[in-house]
Parts: C-alpha cells; structure tokens; sequence
C-alpha cells in the first residue's frame, strides 16, 4: 500500500507551492522565500491540502541541481479545458489518444465547469519536450490549446510562470476536482494515487507523442478508438464486488459482467482474458473443460464488442 500524500507529493513535483487562499499567489515562508514544490515543507502542504485546509497548486518548472544546464525542466503534463460539458469529450478523445503511445491521461473535473487532463511523468522531461508533445497530442484531436501546461519552456527574471491546481482538495465542492474514469465516476484519491504512480508515463512514450508535433501535415480527426491500457488488478465497480462475491448470479452471467466491467476501467484485453480466468478458477463455471480456454475467449471478446459499441 502506497503512502497517499507522500505519494500524491511526489506525482505534483515541480517548482515551487502556489497556494489559492484569498488569491492564487507563490507560497512564501516568513522571509518571503517561496517554498520549493518538494521536500518535507511541500509534502506537509499536501496532507494539509488533502485535509480540507487552503488549497495548493504547482508551479511546474524546475531546474535540476546536479546538471549545469539552462534548460527547465518538468515532472507532470496537463491541459486545461474550460468551455463547459463539452470538455469531456475532448478529455476523452485526448485520453484515447495518448493511449495508443501507452501514456496515460488522468481527466480531472476542474473546479467550475470544465476538466483536466494530467500526464504523469517516470522521469523529469525538458519543459520544451513536454509542451510540444501536449501541443501536438491536442491538435490531433482538436482539442483547444489555450490552456496547455507547461504554458512556459524557460524562467526569465524572478516569476514562476503559471501554476496549476491539485486535484482533490477536500473544500466542499462535492464532484469537483476529483479525478474521474471516462463515464465520469470519481476515483477515490488513494486508488488514484496508487494507480498514477504505477502508470507514469516513460521518456520513451513522451518523445513518440512529440512526433505529433513534429509532424504539421497530419489533419485532426474527431474521434480517437479506444485503447485499453490498464493491467493493474485495482479494479472498482461492478467487478470488485462480482470478484468479493457481492453480486449473486449465474456463473455465466457474472464472468460476463465482470469483463465488461473491467473493460469499461479501460483494460487491456490481455489483462481482461487473465483476471477472467483466475475469477473462473474461484466460480468454476469452465474449469476442468476441454474447450475452456476458447470458451473464456469468446467470453471476453463478446464482452469487449460490446464495451466498444457503447463509447
């Protein structure tokens, strides 16, 4: 079990703290320093955020300190879309999209009434890289650039750039800033964190999705396929409690619904056809049959069609 706000720190790094009480400004101590967005003062903002007390932000650049180097540097990605409900398609869309190159785009609802879409990095990644492969993802499926994070690829003077607030502060506003899957039910934050942390996104896949933005002449498309990228065994709904033998029904029918359910959290097949078959194991409704592992096939793919025709 992973340390939520430990964890939840270390997925936000960045700069510096922006704190949003009374006004969104840089978090200073008593000498007018700004706090950096690591270390234990950063990580105690966090909980405290967490807890319902101010909320924070980030401030994404940062500089690396072992490297003498003039280039800024960023440990998250994100996209700010603001138009309303039909920033939900495009945060679908865009997170359909960065699938396809195995990165993962968490949709937050932002604090109004649009949406968030948050990329996660394995590794720091040149501010320039970041923006660009945003940029480029974005235009792809013509989602609106305006608001595209990192807004800055380098510091000048003693300003910070533009900050970004954290998800889930815990200030009464019920549906709000929470991170949700793509039919809009939230995460709880401790299953988001675990499941963020595990599913950063790699220097390698980034620079795949920069292509996009090397490559002007491509024309965008208005709907991206899903692609399921989960292979985690955190799964919610419908079949966690089918898995704690919460749901009584037919054997058939609840290795059916089970897949579906899992499809719908956007796993892959592989990992569908695997967890199907271990919850056949425990049910035992084609354990000991010849054809068992057709029959488990044709189970999951009758369930992923079905899945598919619903997005």
């Amino acid at each position: 079990m992973v340390d939520v706000v430990d964890t939840f720190a270390r997925l936000h790094q960045g700069g510096r703290i922006a704190t949003n009480y009374d006004g969104i400004r840089p978090l200073v101590d008593a000498q007018g320093v700004a706090y950096s967005a690591e270390g234990e003062p950063y990580v105690d903002a966090v909980r405290e955020h967490l807890e319902g007390q101010p909320p924070i932000g980030v401030y994404p650049l940062f500089r690396k300190d072992y490297q003498r180097t003039a280039e800024w540097y960023v440990n998250w990605l994100a996209v700010d879309l603001d138009e309303g409900e039909p920033d939900f398609v495009h945060a679908c869309n865009l997170q359909r999209l960065l699938g396809r190159f195995n990165v993962y785009g968490w949709i937050e609802r932002s604090r109004s009434k649009g949406f968030h879409v948050w990329v996660y990095l394995r590794q720091p990644l040149t501010a320039e890289m970041g923006r660009e492969a945003m940029l480029g993802a974005c235009r792809l499926v013509d989602v609106p650039v305006k608001e595209v994070y990192p807004k800055q690829t380098v510091l000048e003077g003693k300003g910070f750039g533009n900050c970004l607030l954290l998800p889930y502060p815990n200030m009464g506003n019920p549906g709000r800033q929470v991170i949700v899957d793509m039919h809009d039910k939230p995460y709880a934050v401790d299953e988001f964190v675990e499941t963020a942390w595990e599913s950063r996104a790699s220097s390698h896949a980034i620079r795949a999705v920069h292509a996009l933005y090397q490559e002007r002449h491509l024309k965008p498309i208005a709907k991206v396929e899903q692609v399921r990228v989960r292979d985690d065994d955190n799964f919610g709904y419908i079949a966690r409690r089918i898995w704690e033998g919460d749901i009584q029904q037919d054997r058939s029918n609840a290795l059916y619904a089970f897949a579906c359910s899992l499809f719908r959290q956007n796993y892959s097949d592989y990992t569908v056809l695997d967890l199907t078959g271990k919850l056949d194991e425990r049910v035992g409704k084609f354990v000991g049959r010849n054809d068992r592992d057709r029959r488990l096939e044709e189970l999951v793919t009758n369930a992923r069609n079905q899945t598919l025709g619903e997005t």
